[in-house]
């Protein structure tokens, strides 16, 4: 049984990789989403250093003391925390890239709605209910007009 049916113009995919290209330079969003990435590589690299230094110290504390039960993790505590701190300043590098690119899309979006209502061209979601006269019809004998595909 249909629930929803969803319609779209074929003119709306065409032009919409268009229109997201043209609204991602308008608020420079590639730049940002570079500078960005960028930052999570550079963190990534400060993070190999620090977990290299941190075996390096460890391997050095083995061969001086092979007794492992001496061993303990108060010697590595500052390379644990620095560890920590980048782990933590990657999440928020993610975070932030997550973020702008979640707010491209929603003015990507925001700007198609805008355009599509000017030209009359659009999207339509249409609910269908126990009343609605094409429950339990098939979809290819649903009376429809021209240049509409039905996504789902």
């Amino acid at each position: 049984m249909v629930k929803t049916l969803k319609i779209e113009i074929l003119s709306f995919v065409s032009g919409f990789n268009e229109l997201v290209y043209s609204l991602a330079e308008k608020l420079d969003f590639r730049v940002k989403e570079y500078k960005i990435s960028l930052q999570g590589k550079m963190i990534e690299k400060e993070m190999d250093r620090a977990f290299i230094r941190l075996g390096e110290k460890a391997l050095s504390d083995y061969q001086k003391n092979k007794n492992l039960l001496r061993l303990s993790a108060d010697p590595f505590q500052k390379e644990m925390e620095e560890i920590q701190m980048l782990k933590d300043k990657y999440s928020e590098t993610l975070q932030l890239l997550s973020n702008l690119q979640r707010k491209a899309f929603k003015e990507a979006l925001s700007q198609c709605t805008a355009q599509f209502n000017r030209t009359g061209w659009g999207l339509a979601q249409i609910n269908v209910t126990s009343e609605s006269k094409v429950l339990n019809i098939k979809i290819k004998e649903i009376p429809l007009q021209q240049d509409i595909l039905i996504l789902m």
